[in-house]
């Protein structure tokens, strides 16, 4: 009798929430490993609750095709298993493996002022030989040759060739999907091309311009949605940021007063151990947010500027 009651009472208890809605997941940030296991999170989380509809509003540029395909994937298999429609929405852009994600949409829905397409993978390296010259750093390595980029060492011949075919794989394997996904409606899709909404609807890229609340109103006047957003770590983009910066003045700080740097052993090699943990700390830590990827750029310029003046 008492868990009878303590069941009861708990079901009383529990917020009553409809048990088919809309879950309208909002995405707007670069698509990494970190961001796509983000919503990947979200998606498995809420799907238990057997939503009517699921809905994805996208404001996203380039990033990684990979993780745009394995997001692309599970949201398709969601819709699938739950028989249910998965919408896509544009809000300001979705360029590159943006716009593949945003294809794979039952239908596909853009704000009328959205940039649309250039399916162009790309692949960003930073390289740190000239930091090392600068500073009279010797970088060694003892394995064979590595076709995948080094940031201490000259690109060779044989992983440039490397990258190239790569990227053609990923550039094709993204075209033909997205030439799947959008069957029958596509009827010109130039990859390398930035569309407008109007642009994009003319040419089949997208089934409408309009807005998500549009949608909502206009299908499902009747059914509540839940906004699931990923929103921006950024705090913790703030605090890598101060790191770096305050790494970088402690740097030139040691320039300044010791003229004599590279005489100093225990000083050399001091440098060259805070060098490669300030590097290390950007690039691990970092989101790599376009926003955040250029301030680090800046300080590291600044850094080189400054450098050779001692």
């Amino acid at each position: 009798m008492s868990a009878f009651l303590y069941n009861s009472v708990r079901f009383m208890l529990k917020p009553w929430r409809p048990k088919r809605e809309i879950f309208h997941f909002v995405f707007s940030k670069a698509m990494t490993e970190s961001s796509a296991t983000k919503i990947l999170f979200q998606l498995r989380k809420h799907i238990q609750e057997k939503p009517k509809v699921l809905m994805l509003s996208i404001n996203s540029a380039y990033g990684d095709i990979t993780q745009a395909q394995i997001v692309a994937e599970a949201f398709q298999q969601a819709a699938q298993n739950l028989d249910a429609p998965f919408y896509t929405f544009i809000d300001c852009y979705a360029l590159g493996s943006a716009y593949y994600l945003a294809s794979c949409g039952t239908e596909v829905y853009a704000n009328p002022f959205s940039l649309i397409g250039e399916v162009q993978p790309s692949k960003k390296s930073i390289g740190f030989q000239n930091v090392l010259e600068n500073l009279k750093i010797n970088y060694r390595k003892s394995r064979r040759e590595s076709i995948l980029l080094d940031a201490f060492t000259k690109v060779s011949e044989k992983q440039l060739e490397f990258v190239n075919k790569e990227l053609q794989t990923e550039f094709q394997f993204a075209l033909d999907q997205i030439k799947q996904n959008r069957a029958g409606k596509i009827k010109k899709f130039e990859e390398s091309k930035i569309y407008t909404a109007q642009q994009a609807l003319e040419n089949g890229l997208i089934d409408d311009i309009c807005t998500f609340d549009e949608v909502l109103a206009k299908k499902y006047p009747k059914y509540k949605s839940r906004e699931l957003t990923l929103y921006k770590d950024e705090s913790s983009m703030i605090i890598v940021q101060g790191q770096l910066h305050l790494a970088i003045e402690n740097l030139l700080t040691k320039f300044e007063n010791n003229c004599q740097l590279f005489v100093n052993e225990n000083a050399y090699h001091d440098i060259q151990e805070q060098i490669s943990e300030l590097l290390t700390n950007a690039l691990n830590n970092i989101d790599i947010q376009q926003s955040a990827y250029d301030l680090m750029m800046d300080y590291l310029n600044d850094f080189i500027i400054n450098s050779n003046k001692y």
